[in-house]
């Protein structure tokens, strides 16, 4: 089905059903930055890093956001769309 049936058929989309969001705690973030300050590698690579070395997942779009509060990544537009 098209997503203008899918719209035309129901009140609520199935296909931007989200969960809810999740904030990082304060380990989580503090691991994620202590990651980036020995690696310095993008969130893809601290990904794979945390999950073989602490056993941690953490999303990388999450990584991004604590990276980006704490200024150590900037904002791309282009990639803002797919973040939201």
């Amino acid at each position: 089905m098209l997503k203008s049936q899918l719209k035309e058929h129901q009140t609520t989309s199935l296909l931007t059903n989200q969960g809810p969001k999740r904030n990082s705690d304060l380990r989580e973030a503090m691991m994620i930055l202590e990651a980036y300050q020995e690696n310095r590698r993008g969130t893809v690579t601290l990904e794979n890093l945390l999950k073989a070395k602490l056993g941690l997942r953490a999303p990388r779009n999450r990584m991004y956001e604590v990276l980006r509060l704490n200024g150590k990544a900037t904002s791309q537009a282009s990639k803002e769309q797919r973040r939201t």
